[in-house]
Order: structure tokens, then C-alpha cells, then sequence
């Protein structure tokens, strides 16, 4: 069965305000977050969601589901660090969010260019 088909059998409590972000939480990407992506939701009256902001359960892989399903769109920074990679963890939530949302909920940017 198709992941998606699959949790929509579940009822996901959405939360219409809220915004799943998957990025990486390298020392690096955080001007990115403090200075670019969370001040752009939240002036759209949103309401971000990081997996390290909060623990929701005990298991970090329960956070990412839930706030993948819960979550009105979910956006992906897939920007390489210095050395051209990008985060695993971050290409796999995405492949996730590929799987369980439609594909005009989830958005991806990315910044290779570093000041």
C-alpha cells in the first residue's frame, strides 16, 4: 500500500497554522532559520515547527511523523554545507513528506551560495 494512502486512513489532527521545517541544525544554517525562513512564516500569520524546538514524545522519528502529518505545508531547506553535501536526515524527512502529503504541500528551497 502506498505510505499516504495508508495515514490517511488515520485522522491527522491538522493544525492549519502550522508549517513542518525540515533543515539542518548545523551551527552555519542558523542565520538562515533566525533571520530568513522563521521571520518569512511567521509574518504570514504561521507558525513554524523544528523537531529540536520541542520534544512532542520521546522518540525523535514520533516528532517528525506527527509534525508531518499535523502540519498545514511542510518546507525543506536542502542547502549543501561547505563541503557540497546535504543533511541526510534532512533528505529522508523529505522523502517522507514526499510520501505521506500531496505534492503542492511541501516546499523546498535551497541556498548553496554562502556569503
Amino acid at each position: 500500500m502506498y505510505p499516504k494512502h495508508f495515514c490517511d486512513l488515520f485522522s491527522p489532527d491538522l493544525d492549519a497554522s502550522m508549517v513542518f521545517i525540515g533543515m539542518s541544525f548545523a551551527a552555519a544554517d542558523q542565520p538562515r532559520w533566525a533571520e530568513i525562513i522563521q521571520p518569512a512564516i511567521t509574518s504570514a500569520g504561521l507558525r513554524p515547527y523544528r523537531v529540536d524546538a520541542g520534544n512532542v514524545s520521546d522518540s525523535i522519528m514520533t516528532d517528525i511523523l506527527t509534525g508531518l502529518r499535523r502540519a498545514r505545508l511542510a518546507l525543506f531547506d536542502i542547502t549543501a554545507d561547505d563541503a557540497g553535501h546535504r543533511n541526510g536526515n534532512v533528505m529522508y524527512e523529505l522523502g517522507l513528506a514526499h510520501a505521506l502529503r500531496n505534492p503542492e504541500e511541501v516546499l523546498i528551497v535551497r541556498a548553496d551560495v554562502r556569503p
